[in-house]
């Protein structure tokens, strides 16, 4: 909702964006936002079920990792061809923390 606004805001003219962050991907802070969410919601879901690693946490876990990948490519600008290749790396690292942690 924050992102829709601001391009909205930005559309009508009501804030000039590139006058304020100039070549600065800002929008990928409202990806970051989402992926710490996501990574907030995993803990409140593993506490809940009385410290066990569900499916529901191993999950928001993982798309924690996924999301907070694809917010590191806008913030830092890289090429968007990378993005595959950083959400195996993500999804394989959930999966590794999360057999670390049932054992």
């Amino acid at each position: 909702m924050l992102l829709g606004a601001t391009f909205l805001a930005n559309n009508l003219k009501l804030i000039n964006l590139h006058v304020m962050f100039g070549s600065f991907q800002w929008w990928g802070i409202f990806i970051l936002i989402l992926g710490i969410g996501a990574f907030f919601n995993a803990l409140v879901v593993f506490l809940k079920s009385g410290n066990r690693l569900t499916l529901a946490a191993q999950g928001l876990l993982i798309l924690g990792l996924v999301i907070c990948a694809v917010a590191a490519l806008a913030l830092l600008g890289l090429n968007w061809n990378l993005l595959a290749p950083i959400m195996v790396i993500a999804v394989g690292i959930g999966f590794l923390v999360t057999y670390m942690i049932r054992r």
